[in-house]
This record gives C-alpha cells, sequence and structure tokens, in this order.
C-alpha cells in the first residue's frame, strides 16, 4: 500500500481511497484532554470545509437548475410552436405505396427523426380515491396492496420478556448501547446544509 500526497491530503496510491490529512498534528490515538481538544479543533474545522462545500455545490446546483429550467423552456416553446405544423408536413413526406399506406413510418434528417406511431387506446386516473372504491366494487384484482413489516409492535411483543432467545430467526437482535455524538459546527447547521 503506496500512501501519496495529493494536495493537502493523503490518497492510497493502489486504491485511490482517502488515507487522511498530509498536516495532521495528532497521534495515532488520543490520550489525554489535552489531544481530546485538539482533535475536535481539527473535526470543527474539517466539518466547516464540508458544509463550505456542500454550501457551494448548492449554488452550482441552483445555478445549473435554473440554466435547464430555461433550457427546457425553450423545448417547450419551439415544440408547442411548430410540432403541430411538422407533424403534418412530416406525415406528407413519408414514402407511401401505390395504396397511399405508408411504406416507412419515420421521416429521418440530419438532426433528428418524426416516428409515426399508432397507440392504443388506454386510461389515465384522474381521482386516485374515486377510482379505488370504483375498483373496490367492480375489478377488485386492479388494486395492489403494499404489506411493510412495523418494528415497534414486534419490540413491545418480543423484547418484553427480556429473553433474546425468543426472536425469531428473521430478526436480528441489536443489543442496548450508549451512542456518543461529538457536536462541532453545530446539527442544525449541517442538516440546513444538507438539505
Amino acid at each position: 500500500m503506496a500512501i501519496i500526497r495529493v494536495g493537502d491530503e493523503l490518497i492510497d496510491e493502489e486504491t485511490g481511497e482517502y488515507a487522511g490529512p498530509a498536516d495532521f498534528k495528532l497521534p495515532d490515538a488520543l490520550e489525554d484532554e489535552s489531544d481530546l481538544v485538539g482533535f475536535m479543533e481539527i473535526l470543527m474545522k474539517a466539518e466547516s470545509n464540508l458544509a463550505s462545500k456542500k454550501a457551494e455545490l448548492a449554488v452550482v446546483i441552483k445555478n445549473c437548475e435554473s440554466m435547464v429550467q430555461k433550457a427546457s423552456r425553450r423545448v417547450e416553446w419551439l415544440r408547442y410552436k411548430y410540432e403541430q405544423n411538422a407533424t403534418l408536413i412530416a406525415l406528407n413526406a413519408l414514402p407511401r405505396r401505390d395504396d397511399g399506406s405508408y411504406r416507412s413510418k419515420t421521416w429521418t434528417c440530419p438532426w433528428g427523426q418524426m416516428s409515426m406511431r399508432e397507440v392504443k387506446p388506454t386510461i389515465e386516473i384522474v381521482d386516485q380515491d374515486a377510482a379505488l372504491s370504483w375498483c373496490r366494487e367492480w375489478i377488485p384484482e386492479a388494486i395492489k396492496v403494499t404489506e411493510k413489516v412495523l418494528i415497534t409492535p414486534i419490540k413491545e411483543e418480543v423484547l418484553k420478556e427480556g429473553d433474546e432467545s425468543l426472536i425469531p430467526d428473521c430478526f436480528r437482535y441489536v443489543p442496548a448501547r450508549q451512542s456518543v455524538t461529538f457536536t462541532t459546527i453545530g446539527k442544525e447547521k449541517m442538516e440546513e446544509n444538507e438539505a
């Protein structure tokens, strides 16, 4: 495993995985409160940098979404303005047989093509609740029911005896534990940047 320096970071040359910061000032294992304070400082700076990068990314994404929206409006306008007329011209340009039927159902030019296809009739749902009521009475096999296991009632029932050996094999017991969270720049700020 060869570790190389790329800017301010160390990278495993073989796997490309992150191997730590190049200017790391902490020992391999924390030993006292002074090391803990140093760890918290470095952690805060790393989380601040992460929050900054997420904020930058959010701005870039927002600008790109705006550009996509403008381009989308242009496409919609072009289609609204010309597609119906273009369809008639393309249909007239399709090669035909002697009996008048289409020899080909695709018109092609260097910038795209128009394909004509027969679309079978279908039904779209306008009111989901009314459609469900109607289907319950007339075509119950048209309704799909999704099942999901809720863990809370199972925990209350199975764990009330306090014996994890009673848990069926289809579940895995996760023992009680302490949860420790290190907070530096504030959980609210991190969640705000993630949203």
